[in-house]
């Protein structure tokens, strides 16, 4: 069930539209969705953009506005998080992605171009495994498609997070998601204050989410058998997840690697302009051939 709640046009683009619902799942969870109609008369396949945790959907607004010229944009807040609530179910890479099946369905989007950033990626390859057809592509960032190396890191980030009742993770967080370019950036001093302030009060339950996600399974075999193309894009400046990971990704993989040297782990918010030209290069691509071949040229950007 979509219950249409909200009808906005976005200023600065004439004919832009984005629209706000809430989708009800059946453990009594709603989540926030928003969508980007595109403007082009005859645009590509639509784009599903998963976010990172400790963020919410509105890390891919300007993502979503550019894309959007040429494809439907549809970006939810994950349970739990943003304007989503939690519902019953623990909020693991698998409950995740069953839920945004539940949004393919009720949204009718045949097969997408499918977008994560960091847990959104471990959402992006659950859906995978639960429905192989369900995306003509992947792009994933600042991620990796094996178990954690280093468990016991998480557990203590979210014992962290659990003792302080999710405030004042501000100190923490920052570096850990983004690069030291972005946090020195003068331009950039009003993201990261409000980034800064939402990390200082997270919402409840955060600490078991963390526990959850970072409990995820390996997808090394998956990503090798999906056979259609993957973009595997790092930050230079990442802290969270190395470039090697992303790189690892590609070379096992119908992929092909970016590396954005003065990125740390959230693309999307740190160079948009470049995340949203490597996304509508590889689309375009993919649209053009979808059988890419494997292990295309790596290049930063």
């Amino acid at each position: 069930r979509v219950s249409r709640n909200r009808h906005v046009v976005t200023a600065g683009i004439v004919g832009l539209k984005m629209r706000e619902d809430t989708l009800a799942v059946d453990d009594g969870a709603e989540l926030r969705i928003r969508s980007w109609m595109p403007v082009a008369q005859h645009p590509g396949r639509p784009v599903l953009l998963l976010h990172s945790l400790f963020f919410d959907g509105s890390m891919f607004d300007q993502v979503a506005v550019s894309l959007c010229r040429n494809r439907r944009v549809l970006v939810p807040d994950h349970r739990g998080q943003g304007e989503s609530t939690p519902g019953t179910r623990p909020a693991t890479a698998e409950r995740l992605a069953a839920d945004m099946l539940h949004l393919r369905d009720a949204y009718d989007l045949g097969p997408v171009h499918l977008v994560g950033s960091s847990m959104g990626a471990y959402v992006a390859f659950e859906i995978l495994a639960a429905d192989p057809q369900c995306a003509v592509s992947l792009t994933v960032s600042c991620c990796t498609c094996r178990e954690e190396a280093d468990p016991n890191r998480f557990d203590a980030l979210a014992r962290k997070i659990a003792e302080a009742d999710g405030k004042g993770l501000g100190d923490t967080l920052m570096p850990l998601m983004f690069g030291k370019s972005f946090l020195s950036d003068p331009s950039a001093a009003a993201q990261s204050e409000y980034w800064r302030a939402r990390f200082d009060d997270l919402p409840d339950g955060t600490d078991r989410v963390v526990a959850a996600i970072f409990s995820h399974r390996g997808w090394v075999d998956l990503l090798r058998d999906w056979g259609r193309p993957i973009l595997a894009l790092s930050g230079g400046e990442d802290t969270a997840k190395s470039p090697s990971d992303l790189e690892w990704i590609s070379e096992e993989s119908l992929g092909r690697f970016e590396l954005f040297p003065r990125s740390g782990h959230t693309l999307p918010l740190e160079e948009p302009r470049a995340y949203v030209s490597a996304l509508e290069g590889f689309f375009g691509d993919v649209e053009r051939n979808p059988d890419l071949c494997r292990n295309q040229p790596t290049r930063q950007t």
